[in-house]
């Protein structure tokens, strides 16, 4: 009693857990598609119960930039001197760069809209690398939404003398990027320190909610009632085919013992049987004679 008593309390405490979920991203690449088509549904419900996302995009490096000007001048495809880069032949780097920075940006600022945006970009604005930049900025208009705090975002993830030019500053953002070295170039998916990459998206749902056991999360409620409810049907299945079992062993049984008590039958001597002999009239029983 004591045991479901406290089970309520901890309930009704809005329980934040430390658990973070890292995404591993490459710009060029759309693998990632799937996981967040099923996922952005239930996102905010996580989030508000303390789930950390942590996206690590891909970032390339410029080996011979430091070389060549300690990351002093201006390069297409990179912010900081050479510091962070990508490349396209579309499109340059520091393009990308940018959209990189607005996705993190609507991450942080509007994370109700990253999901649908990022699957909104992938599927639209990467088919027109010319035009990612209008692409992207039909997304907000078309929808309605403010993008001052995301601009303001992106400008303020800059960091050095306001006299620098901004392609030679460092940005906090793609910062943490490098920091966290990511370098495959498909997606990948980590829950605290266990690989989900490659695993179904029901047994992700099924590892998250583990994580969050006492927060009230509707998704995770309803993978519950799956779960008992899957249970209750193995138990029924269980206990059916033991009865089933049972009654082959008994049937089984009787056969043995009807076959046995037929057996014994068959082999045991008849007992004699005393006949009487007739003479004319009078029977006469072999005591007599």
């Amino acid at each position: 009693m004591l045991f479901f008593i406290l089970i309520s309390l901890v309930q009704s405490i809005d329980v934040r857990p430390n658990v973070n979920l890292t995404i591993g991203l490459d710009f060029m690449d759309n693998s990632h598609l799937s996981f967040f088509q099923q996922f952005q549904s239930y996102f905010l419900d996580f989030k508000q119960k303390g789930l950390n996302l942590i996206i690590a995009q891909h970032l390339l490096p410029c080996y011979s930039c430091y070389t060549r000007h300690q990351y002093k001048q201006p390069e297409q495809n990179c912010f900081g001197g050479g510091q962070y880069c990508q490349f396209s032949e579309s499109v340059s780097g520091q393009t990308i760069l940018t959209e990189m920075l607005r996705q993190q940006c609507i991450l942080e600022e509007q994370p109700q809209f990253y999901f649908n945006y990022t699957i909104y970009f992938s599927q639209q604005c990467m088919q027109l690398p010319s035009e990612m930049k209008s692409c992207s900025e039909n997304y907000f208009t078309n929808n309605n939404i403010s993008t001052q705090s995301i601009d303001n975002c992106i400008q303020n993830s800059f960091e050095g003398p306001s006299e620098q030019f901004q392609s030679l500053k460092t940005n906090r953002i793609l910062d943490q990027y490098k920091q966290l070295q990511y370098n495959k170039t498909k997606f990948a998916l980590n829950l605290d320190d266990q690989d989900l990459t490659n695993t179904p998206f029901k047994q992700i749902m099924n590892q998250l909610c583990k994580k969050f056991e006492y927060a009230s999360i509707p998704a995770c409620g309803v993978i519950k009632a799956d779960s008992i409810q899957k249970t209750n049907l193995l138990e029924q299945i269980f206990l059916i085919l033991f009865a089933i079992i049972i009654i082959l062993i008994i049937v089984q049984g009787s056969l043995q013992l009807l076959q046995n008590i037929q057996f014994k039958t068959f082999f045991t001597p008849k007992s004699r049987i005393t006949i009487p002999k007739l003479e004319k009239d009078h029977i006469i029983q072999e005591d007599d004679v």
